[in-house]
């Protein structure tokens, strides 16, 4: 046991993440399930949870109003963008092309009814993170799982909402820039690659942004990091 314990563990040893044989994409895809079963428990038992033990936690909070910064109303914005863009692209929709088209206006209804909610919450974009995979068919999942270019340019989309809160939630850190990664690879050289000009650019901005802030904290010399996103 002494040797055991004296012994040095890498970190891929405690993080998936880190491990040779993780895939992000299917890893993602498998958290989306968990999130839709969860909250089918929770719909279930909605009645008796809210009048049972636990009702103090789920009957909202006296939270002061959040700050917006303006980056659910862009990404909204930005989404409804794409939805002209794929039939530009393609104007007679196929099938798969049909359901992104839904999975689309299904974001920006998810993002509408979070920041409309009279409920009162610090952090609207979490929210909408764990809300948003509730709501997505085992049809686009498959399309996911599959590397579907056009799928994988709107998961583009959700990670500047998952880039937005690397910094405050420990859990998502590292998660959208091994999800990039196979976003760039798999939708570069495709006619849907122009479609994430924005998730990159906004990503790229917060970053310089997160540096600037850093450096003026700390002024002592450090090395610069490169960008995780590159240019289409």
């Amino acid at each position: 046991m002494n040797s055991l314990l004296a012994t040095p563990l890498p970190s891929s040893e405690f993080h998936a993440m880190y491990q040779e044989s993780f895939r992000a994409i299917d890893g993602l895809v498998d958290i989306f399930i968990l999130i839709r079963g969860m909250n089918s428990l929770l719909r279930s038992s909605d009645e008796e949870l809210r009048n049972g033990p636990l009702k103090g936690l789920l009957n909202g909070c006296d939270c002061p109003a959040f700050g917006d910064d303006g980056l659910l109303k862009t990404l909204a914005s930005k989404l409804g963008d794409l939805l002209p863009a794929i039939q530009d692209q393609s104007p007679l929709l196929d099938t798969e092309e049909g359901l992104c088209a839904d999975t689309i206006a299904g974001f920006i209804e998810t993002i509408s009814r979070v920041t409309s909610s009279p409920k009162a919450t610090p952090t609207p974009e979490l929210r909408v993170i764990f809300a948003w995979p509730m709501g997505l068919s085992n049809t686009f999942l498959s399309l996911l799982r599959g590397f579907n270019p056009l799928a994988l340019v709107i998961l583009s989309y959700y990670c500047v909402l998952l880039h937005s809160r690397e910094s405050k939630c420990w859990f998502l850190r590292g998660w959208t820039n091994v999800l990039m990664k196979v976003v760039m690879a798999d939708v570069g050289g495709t006619q849907w690659e122009g479609l994430m000009q924005w998730p990159l650019q906004i990503m790229r901005e917060k970053d310089k942004e997160k540096e600037t802030e850093t450096a003026e904290e700390h002024p002592e010399p450090h090395a610069v990091q490169e960008g995780a996103y590159p240019t289409c």
